[in-house]
């Protein structure tokens, strides 16, 4: 079972705005001729449909406080595009509605929920001019209860064994946001948070049967397709993408972006340190 990742150092490092941002996360890789990515998973801040999700009180002034810190670190990635969990239909009124709370006083937009609180804050202190939806719902339905219920007749060892990992990582929905964020933004818990959703089920498949692996990839589908429309916007190579989405989502995205020629990922920790 894997363990968090230690948050002594996480704390001690604290935010230091007179330090150099690295533009990726090999430091002696520069990001020259590609796309710079800062692709960051996060948890949904308000209704969701997904059917595990833990809201936060975005009333509580703590809170807000916590959410003010986290815009301004995020912001000094310095966006020229914004990307979030909305699909590409929603662009056109999710672009007009981003152009008027960054011409306003509002001092919170709950828009989309996140989408609103961090993306349109994140682009209003930027001063970023472009935000896109790139989420698809044709495949946003998935059985993934299927696992469960095919478990109790094959009794899959390794299946039970990814499905514990649930319960050490549940104990990260009581840290502070930004350590919350730091640890769903770690390589451990995007493995983690793929096998939960995905590879677990190609363990219980029902005899002489694909039905849990065909259910897995729905998924996998529908996260491609964030993948296609992240390369249907129009990017220049100065363009800097500030994309914000689901944890799941974006730990595929994460490996996808990883291995493309076109883009060069930016180490989410060094601006939420």
């Amino acid at each position: 079972m894997k363990k968090l990742i230690p948050l002594l150092l996480t704390i001690a490092l604290g935010c230091n705005s007179d330090s150099k941002m690295p533009t990726n996360t090999d430091n002696t890789k520069p990001c020259l001729g590609k796309i710079e990515v800062l692709n960051l998973g996060i948890f949904h801040f308000t209704q969701s449909s997904d059917a595990n999700t833990s809201y936060i009180d975005i009333d509580d002034p703590k809170v807000q406080a916590e959410i003010k810190d986290l815009n301004e670190r995020l912001s000094q990635f310095k966006p020229t595009v914004i990307v979030v969990e909305a699909t590409p239909a929603a662009n056109d009124d999710m672009q007009t509605l981003f152009w008027e709370y960054c011409n306003s006083d509002i001092q919170m937009s709950q828009y989309g929920g996140e989408t609103g609180i961090v993306g349109f804050e994140v682009g209003r202190l930027s001063q970023t001019k472009r935000i896109y939806g790139i989420d698809d719902h044709e495949f946003r339905n998935y059985d993934y209860k299927i696992g469960e219920r095919n478990q109790k007749t094959i009794n899959d060892p390794t299946y039970a064994q990814i499905r514990q990992e649930s319960v050490e990582w549940l104990k990260i929905d009581k840290l502070p946001l930004i350590e919350r964020l730091l640890q769903i933004n770690s390589q451990e818990f995007r493995d983690y948070i793929i096998n939960i959703n995905m590879d677990a089920l190609h363990y219980v498949n029902s005899k002489g049967t694909f039905d849990a692996t065909d259910q897995a990839l729905r998924l996998y589908h529908r996260n491609a397709r964030w993948f296609a429309n992240l390369n249907k916007i129009d990017l220049k190579q100065d363009d800097r993408v500030f994309i914000l989405g689901g944890a799941a989502h974006t730990a595929f995205l994460h490996d996808m972006i990883e291995r493309s020629p076109k883009f060069c990922l930016v180490d989410a920790g060094n601006y939420l340190n």
